[in-house]
């Protein structure tokens, strides 16, 4: 390691000192103890790690955080670290936007288990079953946002556990690129609503089909299957 690195390894260390860190050193120290991870996927950074992100998610603004983010979204889709260092952002991030993101990013990249190409996904679902993340609606959203009629199934019964609040942030959520088989997938969950006038709920669906038109980079419905 650099001079640099070693001080930034032994500040990754010391736990203690995450909260007397100026912004410029807990954004470097963030980004060099993620990519770490990422590369190393040591099992004894997690805990530093989870540390770690809950200051810098509450000292630094949303803007940084999804610089960040991208950041190491860069690293993930060159090769040059595992798809682990995207559990910071899917488990202890509270903005719905990069969330949601981050999410897609883990569902997409993850290696296959016993060949079976949902395991990225399975293992979101499973997070948001857990009630694991701090942002479950978010992960919710970039799984719907995939745009796999494989992966809606999988979502199916969870949508079930989402308060009206929750619902409400899933439906505003839209990615650029209109899917059938989201489309699909909202006119579902409303059939299976009451949908009378106390049905808060199904007012928030239906909504999110008219939000799923706004600021879309094609006028195109699409239908694919996710490798």
């Amino acid at each position: 390691m650099s001079d640099e690195a070693d001080r930034l390894f032994e500040l990754l260390q010391d736990p203690s000192c995450y909260e007397g860190l100026n912004h410029e050193d807990l954004r470097i120290l963030t980004y060099f103890g993620i990519s770490l991870y990422g590369k190393t996927n040591q099992d004894d950074l997690i805990g530093r790690l989870i540390s770690l992100y809950q200051v810098f998610r509450a000292k630094i603004g949303r803007s940084e955080r999804q610089n960040l983010h991208g950041a190491i979204q860069n690293q993930l889709l060159e090769g040059e670290i595992s798809v682990n260092a995207m559990l910071p952002f899917v488990l202890e991030e509270t903005d719905f936007s990069i969330c949601s993101t981050a999410a897609l990013d883990y569902a997409s990249c993850r290696p296959l288990s016993d060949e079976d190409p949902m395991s990225g996904p399975g293992e979101v679902n499973d997070m948001i079953l857990q009630d694991r993340p701090k942002c479950r609606p978010g992960l919710f959203a970039g799984l719907l946002l995939l745009g796999d009629v494989r992966v809606n199934r999988i979502l199916w019964d969870t949508k079930d556990i989402f308060s009206e609040s929750e619902i409400q942030q899933i439906a505003k959520c839209r990615s650029g690129f209109l899917y059938k088989t989201t489309i699909e997938f909202y006119l579902d969950w409303l059939e299976s609503l009451r949908g009378d006038c106390r049905d808060r709920n199904f007012g928030s669906i239906a909504s999110g089909l008219v939000l799923v038109r706004e600021n879309l980079m094609m006028e195109q419905v699409l239908d694919c299957e996710r490798i």
